[in-house]
């Protein structure tokens, strides 16, 4: 429940700081009229197809900013991507020690194990 509560707030705010700053490397930065992201739209449609990771390849940055800026919203959009698809017992992290008796009997551990042990460890 908490990851479906995060996603409802990471996700617009995702695409609206991703579409602004996609819009400000490749447009307002380099001054450039004839940039493919001159104007927001066609940076929402970036983000978009970047954060879902799709990615036709019809707008790419050029600038250096806009490549690095690019890396982090793919990174970002990754990130969106494994939330969705993993629910909240997979992607948590418990130490052994917080783990109940019938957890530990379940991924074969013993309930001596030490407490720093983690889960997947």
């Amino acid at each position: 429940m908490k990851t479906r509560f995060f996603l409802l707030i990471y996700i617009p705010v995702l695409l609206i700081v991703s579409t602004i700053g996609i819009w400000f490397f490749e447009y307002v930065l380099t001054g450039n009229p004839d940039s493919a992201f001159n104007n927001l739209f066609s940076s929402l449609w970036w983000t978009v197809q970047t954060v879902t990771t799709l990615g036709y390849g019809d707008l790419t940055p050029i600038t250096l900013g806009g490549q690095l800026f690019s890396i982090l919203v793919v990174a970002a959009g990754l990130l969106q991507l494994a939330l969705i698809i993993c629910p909240d017992h997979i992607i948590g992290f418990r130490p052994l020690g917080q783990l109940s008796w019938s957890e530990r009997a379940r991924i074969g551990r013993s309930p001596d194990a030490e407490s720093h042990s983690g889960l997947f460890g």
